[in-house]
């Protein structure tokens, strides 16, 4: 663009001095080759603008679609996580629910049958089980979530360990 209206005006102003110089010089003339210099300058000018608000427009176009599909992927994530998690709850659940049972009676019937040791261990399996069914309910509650690398691969890390560290 500035290239042609560099040549435009490499011609304007050759025109002028030829003029000037080789022919009757006329005032009139003069001022409209001007005039029509100064014309296609800012026409280019705005034309430049033009196409540079374009591009500007088109690079916050692509960052918006780049945000809305980096958020519409974490939407899907988070989506996933949800179905991956009410299908542990509903394989879990049950066997759960005997585990807390179990447990629950046999510290009921077995406070004065059943050795000091044992009920202890009857008690670690329930707070197992209650600490499951939690972080099932909370990963299930979840709105994002961040991970983090264990020897185990990479772990979603839980509010309650947020907390700790």
């Amino acid at each position: 663009m500035w290239l042609a209206f560099l040549l435009f005006m490499g011609i304007t102003v050759f025109n002028i001095f030829y003029d000037i110089h080789f022919q009757r010089f006329d005032f009139f003339t003069w001022f409209f080759k001007v005039e029509s210099l100064l014309f296609f300058f800012i026409l280019s000018y705005i034309f430049q603008r033009l196409v540079m608000m374009n591009q500007y427009l088109h690079q916050e176009e692509l960052k918006r679609l780049d945000i809305e599909q980096k958020w519409q992927l974490k939407e899907k994530e988070i989506s996933t996580l949800h179905e991956v998690t009410r299908s542990l709850q509903h394989n879990i659940a049950n066997p759960l629910a005997i585990i807390l049972m179990v447990s629950q009676a046999a510290k009921r019937h077995g406070t004065g049958n059943l050795p000091d040791e044992d009920l202890k261990r009857w008690e670690q399996c329930e707070i197992a089980a209650k600490k499951i069914s939690e972080v099932l309910v909370r990963i299930q509650s979840m709105t994002e979530y961040e991970t983090e690398e264990t020897p185990a691969g990479k772990v979603i890390r839980l509010e309650e360990e947020k907390e700790q560290q």
